[in-house]
């Protein structure tokens, strides 16, 4: 969480989620992987999202359905909602950037995208062997690799059964904040969930480092009384 002090303004910037690309050339097991990554973190309480890069238009857009129809007859944007979920679709000229679609997953803790070799974003590459030979080679960014074919001394390597150990991997690297809150309320300790942590936390630190002689401060303690 980043705090902006203009003046008297004070402007809470939400933090973006963290995001994971796996990639791999076609059929190396990127789908299945994540499947496996899918079911580990929610085991342990996680909240994960998945985006998957698709070539073609992405949607599937039915003849003759009120989605189809509203869309044609110009609607920007639909939204089927059930009691199971939604579904939004958005039209648009070209591909929106990864970044720009990562909003919708406001809340959560963590979005594998299965593919975005080209982004900017950490990438754990599936190899399965390849005439061309492994992508981290030429890609920027790969920061481990599951393989049963080879291994690299240079990078964190991983078996394809090994599912259990690349998340604790993610959760090392990404998801495990060294900051801690906590809160007392009359004497009694509260519990705090991950969003409400990282908000107090950031707005403390946001507000206390820029203060003189606590540059480097490394605990705060805030006694408040109505």
């Amino acid at each position: 969480m980043s705090l902006t002090l203009r003046g008297a303004e004070i402007r809470i910037v939400k933090p973006m989620v963290p995001v994971v690309c796996i990639i791999g050339w076609s059929g190396s097991g990127k789908t299945s992987l994540i499947e496996g990554l899918l079911e580990v973190f929610r085991g342990r309480g996680r909240k994960v999202g998945v985006i998957k890069h698709h070539p073609h238009r992405a949607g599937s857009l039915p003849p003759g359905k009120d989605t189809t129809r509203y869309l044609e007859a110009g609607a920007g944007a639909a939204l089927l909602l059930g009691p199971a979920g939604y579904e939004l679709i958005v039209v648009r000229e070209g591909e929106p950037p990864l970044d720009e679609v990562l909003a919708l997953f406001w809340g959560y803790d963590l979005v594998l995208a299965e593919g975005f070799k080209g982004s900017d974003y950490p990438k754990i590459e599936v190899f399965r062997g390849s005439e061309e030979g492994p992508l981290y080679k030429v890609v920027k960014g790969v920061i481990a690799l599951v393989s049963d074919q080879i291994s690299d001394p240079s990078l964190p390597c991983f078996r394809t059964h090994q599912v259990e150990a690349l998340a604790d991997f993610i959760e090392d690297r990404f998801l495990r904040s060294s900051a801690k809150v906590s809160l007392l309320a009359d004497g009694k300790v509260v519990g705090l969930n991950r969003f409400v942590s990282t908000l107090i936390g950031g707005v403390i630190e946001a507000m206390v480092r820029p203060l003189k002689g606590c540059e480097g401060v490394r605990e705060v303690i805030i006694r408040w009384k109505a």
